[in-house]
């Protein structure tokens, strides 16, 4: 009941957003990750209030855990994504689609890493992700997923009822997307125990560019395919 009432705060004050910009804040992260980078599920929250789930679909940009940032917030299913960071709402449709598949609990193409890479590939050809996907083995993965995802994604908005994308306004931040029907709530008060003393040690830095391996790193290609990326081995 208490975390219905928490996703109700949260719609509640996104529908009152919709046409302005509001701020953003990341307040956690799940653990998991992948050659430096952390992967699904972060946590975050809107103008101060209650803390919930989101998926990252920017690679490009470094933040950092209670950074906070101004956002514009777009429903997917306005068919208007003008307003975002990367603004071609096919790769959109499947990126929520994608999301969804982490509410199904799939564990096959490389499971939660798989589905972050996959996302993270529609909206960016860095070489750094090439490399990324290819030295931790998650080619074939993350191929599978974005050509599923580019095959069977609704093309109904109406599919898209209640999914949001939360995007920066300046130069700062990192683009997150949100579906209720895959909400959860924040971490249990010990594993914000061990986050907070992980700031106080050091800081938590979310990579979404190797800065300690830049060099060492081959250029891989990607390309395009169908709206989604093709990851080269």
């Amino acid at each position: 009941m208490r975390k219905l009432l928490a996703l109700a705060v949260i719609l509640s004050a996104v529908s009152v957003a919709h046409a302005g910009t509001e701020t953003f804040t990341l307040t956690g992260v799940g653990g998991a990750s992948v050659g430096g980078y952390d992967v699904y599920p972060y946590y975050g929250s809107l103008n101060g209030g209650a803390s919930f789930t989101v998926l990252c679909d920017d690679f490009t940009h470094d933040v950092t855990i209670g950074q906070s940032w101004p956002v514009n917030v777009t429903y997917l299913s306005s068919g208007n994504v003008s307003h975002t960071e990367f603004g071609n709402l096919r790769l959109y449709e499947e990126a929520f689609w994608l999301l969804g598949q982490l509410q199904a609990g799939q564990t096959n193409w490389g499971g939660t890493t798989g589905l972050q890479l996959a996302v993270w590939s529609l909206f960016s050809n860095s070489s750094a992700l090439s490399s990324l996907i290819s030295s931790n083995g998650y080619t074939k993965d993350v191929n599978s997923w974005l050509s599923t995802a580019s095959a069977d994604a609704s093309t109904s908005l109406s599919a898209y009822q209640g999914d949001f994308i939360l995007s920066p306004t300046g130069g700062d931040g990192q683009e997150q997307i949100f579906d209720p029907a895959v909400y959860h709530s924040v971490p249990e008060p010990s594993m914000l125990s061990i986050l907070g003393s992980s700031l106080f040690f050091g800081g938590i830095v979310l990579r979404k560019r190797l800065l300690s391996h830049n060099h060492g790193h081959q250029s891989g290609e990607a390309q395009r395919a169908s709206g989604s990326q093709t990851i080269a081995s």
